[in-house]
């Protein structure tokens, strides 16, 4: 059996250099462990931030309270309060609350994130005054929502049987008519899927507008 003998070993120092190489892989170590626990903390803090004002939105079921949550992370959150502002206006329409309504709806409109939230939002605004039986401001505001040049075919068809709807009630049916026939032209020349529906329900319409003019 051959034994290694250490004797030789004994009483020999380490290089200074190898110690400080030492010293340092320990303080780098421990800086990343200090990096990693700050991160940890930093992540469950943000987490539970986060489920905070998740249950804060979530449990926010009356027009007050959620008038109050909005109000609380209108600065930090603002797609949260997108979100909120959606509900509350629709909770004021359910309850015929509709000046509140057109107020929420206005903000909404004003700060939307995305087009389709704000055209959805001037839509829903115009149709509270329908519902008030308010014709006058309904066909103004279904006028604004049709001068918007993007406005989708499906949109723009539901504004516009809505104003000329409007102009009937107010006793102006003979302005509905270019209104019908506009929507008639945008889809004669639209590659949309739903054109073809769309005419035909604008011819539909605008024969039912005809008869009921020369009907005294």
């Amino acid at each position: 059996m051959c034994r290694i003998d250490n004797d030789n070993q004994k009483g020999k120092t380490v290089p200074a250099s190898s110690r400080n190489a030492s010293r340092s892989s320990d303080r780098i170590l421990a800086l990343l462990l200090l990096l990693l626990l700050a991160g940890a903390a930093t992540y469950v803090c943000l987490r539970y931030r986060a489920l905070a004002v998740n249950r804060d939105f979530l449990t926010a079921r009356t027009p007050e309270r959620l008038v109050k949550v909005i109000s609380k992370y209108e600065a930090s959150h603002p797609e949260a309060v997108e979100e909120a502002r959606i509900r509350l206006a629709d909770q004021y329409m359910n309850a015929k609350r509709f000046s509140e309504a057109r107020a929420v709806y206005a903000a909404i409109i004003e700060k939307a994130t995305y087009p389709e939230i704000r055209r959805l939002a001037a839509f829903n605004s115009a149709s509270a005054y329908v519902f008030e039986g308010d014709h006058a401001n309904a066909a103004a505001a279904f006028t604004a929502l049709l001068a918007e040049p993007q406005l989708p075919l499906a949109m723009r068809a539901e504004a516009s049987f809505a104003l000329a709807g409007e102009l009937r009630k107010a006793g102006r049916p003979e302005e509905a008519v270019p209104v019908l026939a506009r929507l008639f032209e945008t889809a004669r020349t639209s590659g949309d899927p739903e054109a073809s529906a769309v005419r035909k329900a604008a011819v539909a319409a605008l024969k039912k507008l005809h008869e009921e003019i020369r009907t005294p």
